[in-house]
């Protein structure tokens, strides 16, 4: 005869039987080793003769959840200040309103948890998918690892406690598997590893405030996504060269210049050709698509021209070059690239700046 399960209320025809507390000579049915487990762990409590599980009560996995969302928001809240007394490598170099948003959330379904509020264990699950996403999108654009430490610890770790049933051994798993990230954090900035964190730190007191700057004197807008910095004027961190504006990105020490070019007509073929025989005079290979043709970019400022360039002197390098159309006469040339074993990253990064970075400085009529 089936029995019905006094943890899960599943009906079973092998029940296990396990004594109540306090009267060792009354038993109750459970069906498995899972709700045996989770009964004599206290998960579970009998009210009104029905029992009920403490999932979500301050206890338990319960409390792991909660304190695994108030650990991560900790995190996104007290980061962004310390970072500016202690450089913190696996925190992001520029930390935008999402992230404190991301703390916020964190702490607002950490609360929820704690207060045993209806569908905290839905928000946890719906804030951990959202995180994963946004990390690998946040990665796939700035290649930081502290986004491949939140995907790998902190969002695995709440989908494990707010997803089904968690026992006691799925609780204690997730708590080992979150303390990772706050052990990362720590070990890495007391051990100094990921060492590009001090070249961020230097890049970033040596450029402007923001990811966009504007010349007022040629009209120009220069947007650079995340990763990059546009140096000021007195940087010495690249040669100036003349050039109207100049960006960094630490990872993969990429830069780029933009300069003012005189004599200079990209939807003109015969001074593209000027251009081409300049580059291969001063020891530069172009590399042009098909039909020796360059590759046509459309920009704010126009439809221009680009190709690849390698240089071999002083160092192997690679750079990717868009002419822009600019005033009558002249262009603007964006050079973006940096030694040629980042060709993987020039490609990626490179080619969507020449299309965006440069626009006129305010909106035509």
């Amino acid at each position: 005869m089936a029995s019905k399960c006094h943890v899960c209320g599943k009906l079973t025809r092998q029940p296990i039987q396990v004594p109540v507390c306090g009267d060792p000579g009354t038993k109750i049915p459970v069906c498995s080793k899972r709700c045996r487990d989770e009964y004599l762990a206290g998960y579970v409590e009998t009210h009104k003769g029905k029992s009920l599980r403490m999932l979500q009560r301050p206890h338990g996995p319960g409390v792991v959840l909660a304190i695994l969302w108030a650990g991560y928001a900790l995190v996104h809240l007290v980061g962004p200040v310390l970072v500016r007394a202690v450089p913190v490598p696996l925190l992001p170099a520029r930390m935008g309103p999402e992230f404190y948003t991301g703390g916020i959330a964190a702490l607002i379904v950490a609360f929820a948890v704690l207060r045993e509020a209806k569908q905290a264990r839905l928000f946890s699950t719906g804030l951990a998918a959202v995180g994963i996403l946004f990390a690998v999108l946040s990665y796939a654009k700035t290649r930081h690892p502290s986004y491949v430490l939140e995907a790998a610890t902190v969002f695995p770790a709440a989908l494990l406690l707010a997803v089904g049933e968690p026992g006691p051994k799925r609780a204690l798993g997730a708590l080992g598997l979150f303390a990772l990230y706050p052990v990362a954090l720590v070990v890495t900035t007391a051990t100094g590893m990921f060492t590009t964190s001090r070249a961020v730190e230097q890049v970033a007191a040596e450029s402007y405030d923001g990811p966009v700057r504007v010349d007022p004197r040629a009209g120009l807008r220069l947007s650079v996504p995340d990763g990059w910095y546009i140096l000021r004027e007195e940087s010495t961190l690249l040669p100036h060269d003349g050039a109207l504006f100049r960006a960094l990105r630490p990872e993969g020490r990429l830069s780029v210049h933009v300069y003012d070019r005189p004599d200079c007509r990209p939807a003109d073929p015969e001074r593209m050709v000027r251009v081409l025989d300049a580059f291969t005079a001063a020891g530069a290979r172009p590399e042009l698509d098909e039909g020796l043709a360059m590759l046509p970019v459309s920009s704010p400022l126009g439809e221009g021209r680009s190709f690849f360039v390698r240089m071999d002197e002083p160092r192997p390098q690679l750079w990717y070059v868009v002419f822009l159309p600019w005033t009558q006469g002249r262009c603007l040339e964006l050079r973006c690239g940096g030694a040629a074993g980042e060709e993987p990253a020039i490609r990626r990064d490179c080619i969507p700046l020449g299309a965006r970075a440069l626009a006129p400085a305010a909106p035509g009529p």
